[in-house]
């Protein structure tokens, strides 16, 4: 039986809440969103609650979030966000995070610190983003495929993300990302390491 074939595209808005859904299973055992969540025991709604309303609001009006689709199936995404995209006022915080309220209460605070922290430690130097990336297979090269695409798109435009697992940080190494120091991370988890792609 041949191989099947992964696709790399651009995700459709009715995709957000599998978009969601994929990355919240990603991020599960993340430190970083760990800390952010409060070591909440069944973090998977709640994360995916928030990227079901973050990313058609943010990253898919300032930015672009891409699918890997594999038999008609979504098994990875990433959400990035292009150049001087990365702050939203007041308005548009209150907009996207005020229906999110009754699902996170408390732990809403604790995300807006963290997007605080990660925004003060962003190079100064234009560059597209890499906010999230998480895949449902991991071990086939999909995240790989994932940042090609994504690498591909910002062309002569740098890349800048932050790993916050030893593994995430390999696989943005084989892909020309050089580590520039860490940034603190939420709930006393280790601190991430801010990771830069020059252009080209």
């Amino acid at each position: 039986m041949a191989d099947s074939v992964i696709e790399i595209r651009s995700a459709r808005a009715d995709e957000m809440p599998i978009v969601a859904a994929v990355l919240a299973r990603a991020f599960a055992d993340d430190p970083v969103t760990r800390g952010m969540l409060g070591g909440a025991k069944n973090q998977e709604p709640l994360f995916s609650a928030w990227m079901e309303r973050l990313l058609p609001q943010h990253h898919l009006r300032r930015g672009a979030v891409d699918v890997a689709v594999e038999d008609g199936t979504v098994v990875g995404a990433a959400a990035w966000l292009a150049p001087g995209e990365l702050d939203l006022s007041v308005r548009e915080r209150a907009r996207i995070y005020g229906p999110l309220v009754p699902v996170l209460g408390w732990r809403i605070g604790t995300i807006f610190l963290q997007e605080v922290r990660d925004a003060r430690t962003h190079p100064s130097a234009p560059h597209w983003y890499l906010h999230f990336m998480g895949v449902s297979a991991p071990g086939k090269g999909i995240g790989g495929m994932l940042l090609d695409h994504g690498i591909d798109r910002a062309s002569q435009m740098p890349c800048y993300l932050e790993a916050t697992t030893p593994g995430s940080v390999r696989l943005y190494a084989r892909k020309g990302f050089v580590d520039i120091g860490t940034s603190p991370a939420a709930g006393g988890a280790e601190a991430q390491v801010r990771m830069w792609r020059s252009a080209g």
